[in-house]
């Protein structure tokens, strides 16, 4: 957890290349590293390789557990992929934030980049706005506590953001 608030704070600070380059370095090595095996494939190392071979083995199914263990590897670059995507898109949403300090949440609703095709309708676009804010409020505290003219926010001061339809620059002093 430690690189994902380094990657929003880097974000909420204004450093962007930053934030890319430990969102596409770091984080993934983060999460699972890997060495070559004798065979010639790769063999994953770290706490999420880990917790998928424990899944795995806590399968009654003989069957099951085959077909995961020949996919063992697939599996952890699945879950390492949404991971990036949902670390990518809080960054975005940092980003879009720190560009447009007075926005309301409606404002991010409609100038936030969703994914094309994205068939979803604005009020499950906007409560999803509302939890990628309410998930980071320690980097919300540094967007929050970027301008000079704004007083910092605590850690934890989003988690009820959504219910406020006001710019989230006044959501702290509100609460």
């Amino acid at each position: 957890m430690g690189v994902w608030l380094d990657i929003l704070t880097l974000g909420a600070t204004g450093q962007a290349l930053a934030a890319r380059q430990k969102l596409a370095l770091d984080l993934p090595l983060a999460l699972r590293s890997f060495v070559a095996s004798s065979r010639g494939s790769r063999e994953y190392l770290g706490e999420l390789p880990r917790a998928v071979r424990q899944f795995i083995h806590s399968l009654s199914d003989e069957s099951e557990r085959a077909l995961l263990t020949s996919l063992e590897c697939e599996f952890v670059d699945t879950i390492v992929d949404d991971v990036i995507s949902g670390v990518a898109q809080s960054l975005l949403l940092v980003e879009l934030c720190l560009a447009q300090p007075h926005a309301s949440l409606d404002d991010l609703n409609d100038n936030f980049p969703w994914e094309p095709g994205l068939k979803r309708g604005k009020e499950w676009k906007r409560k999803h706005i509302a939890d990628l804010l309410s998930r980071c409020p320690m980097a919300m505290s540094a967007i929050c506590s970027s301008s000079t003219n704004q007083p910092k926010a605590v850690p934890g001061c989003c988690d009820a953001c959504w219910m406020i339809r006001r710019p989230w620059r006044t959501w702290p002093r509100e609460r």
